[in-house]
């Protein structure tokens, strides 16, 4: 702005026009503060968005059978079987015996003073993985031993080879890829013979892993039995020696780790619950700084309510969250019975499966379902609010444009009309003076 303090007139145009033209922007202070106001809706709602999406994954955790089921599986001896088990499984007591563990084979080639080139001549291995096609690696005089270890490497064969020192001599060595007595190599060679078609080339035979549990014998081509008990997997790491007694596995229901879960949702549900309370009672002494009387958070809170509280039907029996246990107190926050819960699914474990993850989707599906109408990134409702806000953002910016705009040329129209009225009031000033020294 240009600053003019009347030089001809004595008056101070320059802080009138100041005056004025602040006037003309007083009303973007109102307009500043409704946009800060619904910014802060626009964060309000994203926080609760974020609520109703950890709600969501804690009713994910328990929305089928084999989640709301947890079991906990142990071994006596952990260095000989470590064994897990999910859902599926059924409690229960196995006496193992880890008879032998499975064995990828392991062969040797001739032994050879060097490691130079030419050194095992020029011929052709062929090299066959259980019933794989044979797989043929040709090697020359120009190629040592770990040349030619290098090529079975690149090839198809499934197996790896190295050259061995022993500290004297060297020799290749392949070893099977795969486990099992199904899997063991074969080997014919033509040209130069490596050796691996010698007597005591072999050095490990493939071999499968067979164990005794519960008195029955069974082998896999692997070390990893997860097929024998439904939903539970056991992992042999060593035999068992001579006049050892059996490893004992147990599966059981996990009630601590079941009330987990149930307590996270718990959570999940009262975290969601108490923002939306503290916003529709807040103080706040402007109130589109919070969510204070929102229609749409008002519904989600009524929604919610009733949905956790709800019975839901399971044949001709009709379940609560209520009776196991959960139930909310008198400023609506819901406690979890650690004595009741336990009652409960110590003897009706079931009842809580049909609760959570019945035949319609139970509880957890009906607020999965109430969630993602929600939640939906364009078309949820919280998003339908947002996008209202920013629309209205957007409005509050351009009014202040507007404003901005009217206030910059009432500003340079003042100028120029008080820098002419600033040189006539001067020339006028400048004549009186004239005639008042003519007249004395």
């Amino acid at each position: 702005m240009v600053s003019f303090s009347g030089v001809g007139s004595g008056i101070d145009f320059g802080n009138i026009t100041k005056q004025l033209v602040a006037v003309e922007r007083l009303p973007i202070q109102t307009i500043q503060s409704r946009k800060d106001g619904a910014n802060r809706q626009v964060g309000l709602f994203a926080d609760l968005a974020e609520k109703l999406k950890a709600l969501n994954t804690a009713a994910t955790a328990l929305d089928d059978a084999k989640k709301i089921r947890t079991l906990t599986a142990s071994s006596t001896r952990e260095e000989r079987i470590k064994v897990t088990a999910n859902g599926s499984a059924e409690a229960g007591t196995y006496d193992i015996t880890v008879d032998s563990l499975a064995a990828a084979e392991v062969s040797q080639s001739a032994r050879f003073l060097t490691d130079t080139a030419g050194i095992a001549g020029t011929g052709t291995l062929n090299i066959t993985s259980g019933t794989d096609a044979p797989v043929a690696i040709d090697f020359d005089a120009t190629m040592n031993l770990s040349d030619i270890a290098a090529a079975i490497n690149d090839s198809d064969a499934a197996v790896n080879a190295s050259v061995l020192f022993d500290g004297t001599q060297y020799r290749l060595i392949v070893t099977g890829q795969n486990m099992g007595a199904a899997n063991a190599l074969s080997f014919t060679e033509t040209g130069s013979a490596l050796g691996f078609t010698a007597p005591g080339a072999e050095l490990v035979a493939a071999s499968d892993a067979t164990a005794t549990i519960n008195g029955v014998q069974v082998s896999r081509t692997d070390n990893t039995f997860d097929d024998v008990i439904p939903g539970v997997s056991f992992d042999l790491r060593s035999r068992t020696p001579v006049g050892e007694g059996t490893t004992r596995v147990t599966v059981a229901a996990d009630s601590v780790g079941l009330k987990a879960k149930v307590q996270s949702f718990v959570k999940a549900v009262n975290d969601v619950q108490g923002f939306m309370r503290n916003q529709l009672s807040s103080q706040s002494n402007d109130p589109k700084s919070s969510l204070r009387g929102d229609p749409t958070v008002q519904g989600l809170q009524r929604r919610l309510s009733l949905l956790v509280g709800q019975e839901f039907l399971s044949g001709t029996v009709t379940r609560s969250l209520g009776g196991f246990g959960v139930a909310a107190d008198k400023t609506g926050v819901l406690i979890l019975d650690d004595a009741k819960f336990d009652a409960a699914v110590s003897t009706t474990s079931a009842d809580l499966v049909q609760l959570l993850a019945g035949e319609e989707g139970g509880l957890t599906g009906a607020l999965k379902s109430l969630t993602d109408d929600y939640t939906r990134s364009s078309t949820g409702m919280l998003a339908s609010r947002q996008n209202g806000l920013r629309s209205r953002i957007q409005s509050f910016d351009d009014q202040i444009s507007r404003i901005e705009d009217r206030a910059s040329a009432l500003e340079t129209r003042l100028q120029k009309q008080f820098s002419a009225a600033d040189s006539l009031i001067g020339s006028l000033n400048s004549q009186m003076t004239y005639i008042s020294k003519i007249f004395g």
